[in-house]
This record gives C-alpha cells, structure tokens and sequence, in this order.
C-alpha cells in the first residue's frame, strides 16, 4: 500500500525490523524513543507518527500532556486528559504511556524514562513564549524526525467540525431527489443550443 500515511496492515516495527537504528557500541541494546504531544482528537496522522517513531527502536515510550498544559500553551483540548491517555495506549505500536507528560520536553525528561532520544514530526511546535518545545533535546543531538501526515489535522478536524450541518452527509439524498429536474434542465439546455437568437 502506497499512502501518506504508511500501511497500516503491517507491523514492522517488531524487534529487528529494518529500519531500528541501534546506538553505537552495544548492538544488543534497546533502543527506547520517547514521543509526546497533547494527542487531541487521535486520528491516522497521530497513528502514523508513532509508527514512524517506534521504527527508530524497539521500544516506544508517549508522553501525554495534562489538559492545563495544553490550555496554557495552545487552548483547552476537546478531549480530557483521561481520555486522550486511553486512546494513545489503544494504538498498537504504544508500548508504554507517561500521564502528565511536560510540554517542553528536556534532557531530563529522556534521562528519567531512559530514552536514547526523542522523536517529532517535522512541524515546529512552540510553547507559550515562543520558544521551540525541543530545542534542548535538539541541542543535546537527542531528537529525531519523522515525516508529518499530509492532508490531516486536529485543527483541520475541528474546521471540518465547525462546517458540518444536519444534512452534512445526506448530500447523496439530496442528489436523488433533484435528479429529475436536473435531467429536464440538461434536456432543457441541449434544447436551448438549437435555438437561434
């Protein structure tokens, strides 16, 4: 399967897949990733990112952040931290998850959960003041890079939330019932090109 966001039929991000990048040194180690993110509103874009960050290890660890993170740095989340925990420990490539996770993730941070680094999509995201939410892990050469999703966004989802309306999908019906005065329109323009003016 040829997508933006992988296929999400195989799982090769197993123990020896291609594609684990093993530290220097010992090769028998494992490779433990730290990922995080306020994870609002899971969907494939947030599926395909820790499939791409848990094919850096064997390992995947998610921080999760806390819904007054989240509203003092971007505005309050739709879902509630509770939830957002859940659905994150529903993906499979989730191995474990860290509730409460800090925004701006640190050295610190990776050293407390014994992470060899720190993996994001390639969308820079910013803390409240401006500053980038890894730039120390950047700094330290702990922070890794995955492809973002095209074409799929919690924004983009709360967009498309906020254009729906009742008949949002009923657009098929819709076409149904006028399907006859179409036609006697199309049949009444083919007319129209025989007339002269």
């Amino acid at each position: 399967m040829n997508n933006d966001f992988g296929d999400f039929g195989s799982d090769s991000s197993k123990k020896g897949s291609r594609g684990i990048i093993k530290p220097a040194g010992n090769p028998s180690k494992s490779v433990r990733v730290w990922c995080d993110g306020c994870y609002d509103m899971v969907h494939f874009g947030h599926a395909n990112q820790l499939r791409q960050a848990k094919q850096f290890g064997d390992y995947l660890i998610v921080g999760v952040h806390t819904d007054e993170e989240i509203e003092m740095h971007k505005g309050p989340p739709v879902f509630s931290e509770q939830e957002r925990y859940r659905m994150i420990r529903g993906i499979k490539w989730v191995d474990e998850v860290v509730e409460g996770a800090p925004y701006v993730t640190t050295v610190e941070t990776l050293n407390k959960y014994n992470c060899d680094f720190c993996v994001h999509g390639d969308d820079i995201t910013l803390s409240a003041d401006g500053t980038d939410t890894y730039a120390d892990v950047k700094k330290c050469g702990r922070y890794r890079e995955c492809m973002r999703t095209s074409g799929i966004s919690t924004t983009d989802l709360v967009g498309r939330m906020l254009l729906l309306t009742k008949t949002h999908h009923s657009f098929a019906d819709d076409i149904a019932k006028h399907e006859e005065r179409a036609r006697f329109l199309s049949t009444l323009s083919e007319m129209q090109s025989f007339i002269v003016h």
